[in-house]
């Protein structure tokens, strides 16, 4: 029984941090507060939620905290953001290696993640990309990039599609 008003104090502040979002104002503190209270509560959807607070207010080390205990990589554009606060080190030391890590996991779902990895491998920032001998050589992510962006131009979304517009176009991807 315990668990179950825990929980619904954890929701009771996460509808309060909900109303206050939904004003025109709000003191940070106060949103800040609630999200934090629905967490301890054991309401783990707020998550999110804080790691954009913390984004919109520029408090990175406190985005990249919850980032970690989230583990956000579905949303890419955030995964994008925090690897360049590595790169920069805006919240955290600079370390090219994390952020080459994270540009990794969602290097097949975006084309500036597999940019930023050639850039930072000729700018000498990095060693290696990735651990295996397939990945960890630079021709194979810029033949990746070539790929995708051959893909996205020619709008090919499948491969079963691939011998279609070969034997269409005449053409090679």
């Amino acid at each position: 029984m315990k668990r179950v008003s825990e929980y619904t104090e954890g929701v009771r502040h996460y509808l309060l941090a909900s109303e206050l979002l939904n004003s025109t104002n709000y003191r940070f503190k106060s949103l800040e507060n609630h999200l934090l209270k629905a967490y301890q509560h054991n309401f783990h959807n707020v998550e999110q939620m804080l790691i954009s607070l913390y984004r919109q207010h520029k408090m990175y080390r406190e985005a990249i905290y919850w980032f970690r205990k989230y583990d956000a990589y579905s949303d890419i554009e955030l995964v994008l953001d925090v690897a360049m606060w590595y790169e920069k080190g805006m919240g955290t030391d600079i370390n090219y290696d994390e952020a080459a890590k994270m540009y990794i996991r969602i290097a097949f779902r975006s084309n500036i993640a597999i940019l930023r990895l050639i850039s930072l491998y000729k700018d000498n920032k990095i060693q290696q990309i990735g651990n295996s001998p397939k990945n960890n050589n630079i021709e194979y992510w810029i033949e990746l990039m070539k790929s995708k962006l051959k893909r996205e131009y020619f709008g090919i979304k499948h491969k079963s599609t691939y011998p279609i517009y070969s034997t269409l176009f005449n053409k090679n991807l």
